[in-house]
């Protein structure tokens, strides 16, 4: 990303930075709770109780994940220009969207060490890097202009193949309707206690 201009490399890593922070505090300590539960109750032989814990956790993280990408994208036209000093609101509008995949990328990979799946959690992991390197390299030989846009493009596609990867394996620990209340309270006062820590 060293070919942007500088004050377009100043811009991307503000934007980087806070899609970064907001995909890491918006997790609030629901991956480490999701370790904790999903992993006690696999080895107590109660697996439709861990994808219980799943499903619930699958739901928190998109939903808040969601709902700062939407107010992200809502607000890009305004953030674009005052907070990040650049007229290129698609660029805004790909961070908000970025944030809300690195959730799911984030929540599969510690998702899989719960399930004691590690070789899937590496894959997850190693997907992104993988696809980051290799859209870098193909924006380079089709020797397409960098801008801010074009490299958040990047940043948003890179996370993909892990996120479907994720989803394909865990997609039958996950049902189509709302969490268990109980679960959702276990969940929060656990991811709290971690998120404060």
């Amino acid at each position: 990303f060293r070919t942007l201009t500088t004050s377009d490399f100043g811009i991307f890593s503000a934007i980087n930075n806070i899609v970064i922070v907001a995909y890491s505090l918006l997790d609030i300590g629901i991956s480490g709770s999701l370790i904790n539960f999903i992993s006690y109750h696999k080895s107590r032989n109660e697996t439709a109780i861990a994808n219980k814990y799943f499903q619930a956790g699958v739901f928190l993280r998109g939903v808040v994940s969601l709902m700062v990408a939407v107010i992200i994208i809502v607000l890009s036209k305004f953030l674009g220009p005052k907070f990040f000093l650049t007229s290129q609101t698609p660029a805004i509008v790909l961070a908000a969207l970025t944030i809300l995949v690195m959730s799911f990328l984030d929540l599969f990979y510690y998702s899989f060490q719960a399930y004691q799946k590690f070789l899937h959690a590496a894959f997850t992991s190693s997907f992104y890097t993988s696809l980051r390197v290799a859209l870098i390299l193909l924006l380079s030989l089709t020797q397409l202009p960098y801008s801010i846009t074009t490299v958040m493009a990047i940043l948003l596609a890179a996370p993909v193949v892990g996120v479907a990867f994720g989803w394909y394996h865990l997609r039958p620990k996950f049902t189509a309707r709302l969490p268990d209340r109980e679960i959702l309270k276990k969940l929060l006062r656990f991811s709290g206690w971690l998120g404060v820590t």
